[in-house]
């Protein structure tokens, strides 16, 4: 489980953030089993993570991998300047769209994706994987943490919590909210060049069906 230690840490390293975005990265710390996917990066390396919201990964992972650079790329201007003005951690780069268009290819020793897939189309999944799998060394890994679609009580209640960050608080940037089944996910992977290493289910204790893929080109 995650620890309230880290969590004070991560909140701690925003200068000046409002009240509501701590509280809104703390529940989003809280929800999800970072540490699995956390340790399922290396110990050291370049990193990239794509769709970085409020960079509270690329700020756990520096945390806790003392050797990792990481990088992180987040469409959304507002929250790019917010993080940009508050964010005090050396080794976590903002990466902008012109920056992440113009590096040069086989550069990262990973790259994640974080609860990103699920609020873009699927037919629009190939810009972000034709990216990545530029980006990803051959000897990387891409390491995706999405959400399956079962069991369905734990799914029926994801779908109603992201409708509502989508939909009706726009606090999350993307469409309608889509899950699909561990499998749909490999399919549509392998289509892009990626092979898979792993996947399981990484939900034990958690009210949301959390599942980690692990792939290389």
């Amino acid at each position: 489980m995650n620890s309230i230690r880290d969590l004070r840490l991560i909140i701690g390293s925003y200068d000046k953030l409002s009240l509501f975005h701590k509280l809104f990265i703390s529940i989003r710390y809280l929800i999800v089993p970072w540490n699995k996917v956390v340790n399922s990066v290396g110990v050291s390396g370049k990193v990239l993570d794509i769709g970085s919201g409020h960079f509270l990964f690329p700020n756990l992972l520096c945390g806790k991998r003392p050797d990792i650079n990481c990088y992180g790329y987040e469409p959304d201007g507002d929250k790019i300047r917010l993080i940009t003005d508050n964010l005090k951690v050396d080794r976590v780069h903002v990466v902008s769209k012109e920056h992440l268009q113009n590096l040069p290819d086989n550069i990262f020793d990973y790259i994640t994706i974080v609860d990103v897939l699920y609020c873009v189309e699927p037919d629009k999944w190939s810009d972000i994987l034709d990216l990545a799998h530029r980006l990803l060394k051959p000897t990387g890994q891409l390491i995706v943490k999405e959400t399956d679609n079962k069991p369905w009580r734990k799914y029926a209640w994801c779908l109603f919590q992201e409708y509502l960050a989508i939909k009706v608080l726009r606090f999350t940037q993307g469409s309608t909210p889509h899950f699909f089944a561990a499998d749909y996910y490999v399919s549509k992977f392998k289509k892009n060049g990626f092979e898979i290493v792993n996947h399981y289910a990484i939900d034990s204790w958690y009210l949301w069906p959390h599942h980690l893929f692990i792939f290389k080109k």
